[in-house]
């Protein structure tokens, strides 16, 4: 398991009698710009970075957030909003206030990281959540669920903020975070500091003594 929240879910519909075994992920920090004193100052982008396929997700949340907001907050404070993953969203979703979604790969995908002011992440479900370190890594402000995998890596009021599931509630946090962006700039830098400990160095020591004390 790469969560104690994947052990713990896994224990509630496998059988006991196993050997649980919690590794390390890891990724590579040095693909995305950490450009938290480069970005654009003339407006703060928001965006949602993940699948359209499975609403555990919880980009229906984010969007009906951004709606609840409204147009005269995105326009009264110079918010553009985003949605990369991939799939599409249904056609009945309103997406007025959003840029067209889009799905990115390699450094199309670090990019649009790099230019992201605040990254939401309103996941019900993670076994882990690789989104989360990846906009961690851009400098951008992280906004996450807790409970969840994200756990491993959040330290909320430290390196984030979290959210709760709920559109409304999701809604006060990020007003309050596009308003505020400017003093939540030791959140960010802290972030960038700690996602240099999830690295694929470690992820891979861990899995080859893993392997290598079955195979003995």
């Amino acid at each position: 398991f790469y969560s104690e929240f994947a052990l713990s879910r896994a224990t509630k519909i496998v059988s006991r009698n196993f050997n649980p075994v919690v590794l390390p992920l890891g990724f590579n920090p040095e693909k995305f710009k950490n450009s938290l004193l480069k970005k654009d100052k003339s407006k703060i982008k928001v965006g949602y970075f993940g699948r359209f396929e499975n609403v555990q997700k919880g980009y229906l949340e984010f969007i009906k957030a951004v709606n609840y907001l409204g147009e005269e907050f995105k326009n009264k404070n110079n918010v553009e909003y985003y949605l990369y993953g991939r799939g599409s969203v249904n056609s009945y979703i309103d997406l007025d206030l959003f840029n067209e979604p889009e799905f990115l790969e390699g450094k199309e995908l670090y990019q649009a990281y790099s230019e992201m002011d605040i990254v939401v992440m309103p996941s019900k479900y993670e076994p882990f959540g690789l989104t989360g370190l990846e906009a961690m890594a851009s400098g951008c402000l992280l906004l996450a669920t807790t409970g969840v995998g994200m756990d491993v890596y959040m330290n909320p009021g430290k390196n984030c903020l979290a959210i709760p599931q709920d559109y409304k509630g999701i809604s006060e946090v990020l007003k309050n975070a596009i308003l505020n962006i400017d003093n939540y700039e030791s959140l960010r830098r802290t972030a960038l500091d700690d996602v240099q400990d999830f690295t694929w160095e470690k992820c891979a020591r861990a899995h080859f003594y893993f392997y290598s004390q079955i195979s003995q």
